[in-house]
């Protein structure tokens, strides 16, 4: 079973993470649940570390006192401002890895503002927050526990995804087609050659229709070497099986494509932001894959005012091309 990271401060927030690592090692096997970072060798980099606990790990638990923000170090500087800060480290690559980001709010306190964080971090203002009290920790801690296994076991059971990290099915082939291999002759009669058309009719290229997919492809060449399609558009079956639906989440996106053996980045952290006139869920990620078929994937979100990464239907379109 993919493991739970606990992120916190001892000086914010120790009490509580002891608290919850306690509940969650009831639930979970102990030897996934990871409190502290206590197997950093002498002379290893922290780093590193941190990169390997993170990789074996879904979820991050990021524990927030009312002080989490405003700690400073005996300089009387923001811990938070340090970019060797172990608390901004975990949260930074747990959100650049595509973990689970589930912010814990503890003693009362409230998610801080977006402005007053570094931007790594940042992104974790977006993530769904859950409240611990002290009157109902026991319940509100038994409500967590019940929401992580039902995560764990959704991505797991996401199209078939074995629960452990091994390499999938990727997007291509799709239809027979190899972005970067196959050739327009091979369409055959499968395909439908169509001019992409300006408003004013200008042929500004040309491209093949299979299924409802476009597949655009270099005129000299005539070689296959792209396709893209939005959340209005019909979505293959074979990407709807692996777990590429339209109402797929950021979160979600992250998830399938890290366990179909994709690498990661992030362009666009998920922000809120003007667009078209309103305030709009705003996100970018490029994902690239070099075996079997060497392709890159974009992806980018947007959506209406206060979407959070893990509500579905924040994927507006896919291009997929090669690399």
């Amino acid at each position: 079973m993919p493991g739970i990271f606990i992120n916190y401060r001892r000086e914010d927030s120790g009490s509580y993470a002891g608290r919850l690592y306690d509940a969650l090692v009831q639930r979970f096997d102990r030897n996934e649940v990871f409190l502290d970072i206590d197997v950093i060798s002498p002379g290893e980099d922290f780093r590193e570390a941190i990169q390997r606990t993170c990789s074996s790990c879904e979820i991050l638990l990021a524990i927030i006192g009312k002080q989490w923000a405003t700690i400073q170090d005996k300089n009387g500087k923001l811990r938070l401002e340090n970019e060797r800060d172990l608390v901004r480290i975990e949260i930074a690559t747990a959100l650049q890895k595509g973990l689970r980001v589930i912010p814990v709010l503890v003693g009362g306190a409230v998610m801080p503002d977006e402005s007053i964080l570094p931007s790594d971090v940042q992104p974790i203002v977006y993530r769904n927050a859950w409240d611990l009290t002290d009157k109902g920790f026991h319940h509100d801690t038994q409500l967590l526990i019940d929401a992580i296994k039902k995560i764990m076991n959704s991505s797991t059971q996401v199209s078939g995804l074995a629960p452990t990290r091994q390499k999938q099915n990727t997007l291509f082939p799709l239809y027979g087609i190899i972005l970067g291999k196959t050739t327009v002759s091979e369409f055959g009669n499968s395909g439908e050659r169509v001019e992409a058309k300006t408003e004013s009719g200008f042929v500004y290229g040309h491209y093949y229709k299979m299924n409802g997919l476009k597949f655009w492809y270099d005129e000299k060449s005539e070689i296959v070497d792209s396709t893209y399609l939005t959340h209005y558009d019909n979505w293959p079956e074979p990407w709807v099986e692996i777990g590429f639906r339209k109402e797929i989440s950021y979160d979600s996106c992250l998830f399938l494509l890290q366990r179909m053996g994709y690498s990661i980045k992030i362009e666009k952290e998920p922000c809120i932001e003007k667009f078209d006139g309103h305030d709009a869920f705003s996100a970018e990620i490029n994902a690239r894959i070099l075996d079997p078929y060497y392709h890159r994937v974009k992806l980018t979100f947007d959506y209406s005012r206060g979407t959070k990464t893990n509500d579905a239907s924040t994927l507006y379109s896919i291009g997929v091309s090669i690399d």
